[in-house]
């Protein structure tokens, strides 16, 4: 029996919570595929169940505060790793353990560090945080991906900027496209309603709502004021054409791409999952003029792009899509693209072998 620990006490919330309980159905859903193997997964509440040959281990101290999680990486795992006696270990955190003589795989979906397009500074408070993931996390990670046997990223962006970055073999990456919501259905030609944008995104300084912001304002300096734009999370703000609507259902984000245009003027991401998304359904898409977006809507008629630092640019294409000059093509949609997983599993299994 090959037992491998799936170390995972970081993720409570948003995408790493996603990645985790991707991951942990998977295991669940293809143990019988996999019967040489028993897992272990280390986490931090009670997100996953344990079942047969899925062993769930949760310790809450690690995500008390960063002292908590390092002193917890440094000394509490090896208590952990005594009594599971692990062959494999796989990080779904970014971060390796240090000085583990056991074979170590990194699921790297942190691109802080990796983009190009901003550098954050440790001088403002609104960038200090970030600044940290850049400067000081971004060089564990880069640490952890040399000396893993694995490195796993999402996309192939990714992979060449761990490439130039870390130096790392590239034969020791592997990309596996994160596992997408099917969408499943076509874009309600009926009831687009060009004068409606839509933004998916919590509030952050690099989900740059600003651009967007500004784009508005420029547009309203043009005599153009009969469009709205929504954002997804609650401000008592008051800004013109700007509709503050709030955590939304999945249902809800999906009617608004089937009957509305999406913005995505972000500028760090892994993959940008709404546009993923979008892409299934054949929704109209201004997205910035990222790595990340160029590769998740490569070949996609309805994306249009513009410089995340330049709102002229994201107006102009807002008034292109208000006046009718950029229409959507019917009809298009983009499969749902496959989660990579068992690829993932297999690579693990090389590992021991």
């Amino acid at each position: 029996m090959i037992r491998i620990l799936v170390n995972d006490v970081a993720a409570s919330q948003g995408g790493a919570l996603a990645i985790l309980k991707s991951f942990y159905q998977y295991v669940v859903d293809t143990r019988e595929r996999y019967p040489e193997i028993e897992w272990f997964f280390l986490v931090s509440g009670d997100y996953i169940a344990q079942i047969d040959r899925v062993n769930v281990i949760i310790n809450t101290d690690a995500k008390k505060s960063w002292f908590s999680r390092l002193r917890f990486d440094r000394k509490g795992i090896k208590q952990i790793l005594h009594a599971v006696q692990p062959d494999i270990i796989f990080s779904l955190q970014n971060l390796t353990l240090h000085g583990v003589p056991i074979p170590q795989a990194v699921y790297i979906h942190q691109s802080i560090p990796f983009q190009d397009k901003k550098k954050f500074s440790f001088l403002k408070k609104e960038e200090f945080i970030l600044a940290v993931y850049q400067k000081v996390i971004g060089r564990m990670i880069l640490k952890s991906a040399k000396q893993a046997e694995l490195a796993i990223v999402q996309t192939k962006w990714m992979k060449e900027a761990l490439q130039n970055k870390a130096k790392t073999d590239p034969a020791k990456i592997l990309v596996a496209f994160p596992d997408i919501v099917d969408c499943g259905k076509k874009v309600d030609q009926e009831h687009f309603d060009q004068t409606r944008f839509f933004y998916p995104a919590f509030e952050s300084i690099y989900k740059n709502q600003a651009c967007i912001y500004q784009a508005c304002t420029l547009l309203n300096s043009r005599g153009i004021c009969d469009f709205e734009v929504e954002l997804t999370f609650s401000s008592s703000d008051k800004r013109p054409n700007i509709k503050f609507c709030g955590p939304l259902s999945f249902p809800e984000v999906l009617h608004r791409y089937q009957t509305t245009t999406l913005l995505f003027p972000s500028y760090i991401e892994t993959v940008g999952l709404p546009l993923a998304e979008a892409r299934q359904v054949g929704t109209l898409i201004l997205a910035s003029d990222c790595a990340f977006a160029r590769e998740v809507l490569n070949g996609y008629p309805n994306a249009y792009f513009f410089d995340p630092f330049r709102p002229d640019e994201l107006a102009r294409l807002m008034q292109r899509v208000l006046e009718g000059k950029i229409t959507r093509e019917a009809g298009i949609q983009s499969a749902k693209t496959e989660c990579q997983w068992e690829a993932v599993v297999n690579r693990l299994l090389s590992l021991k072998r």
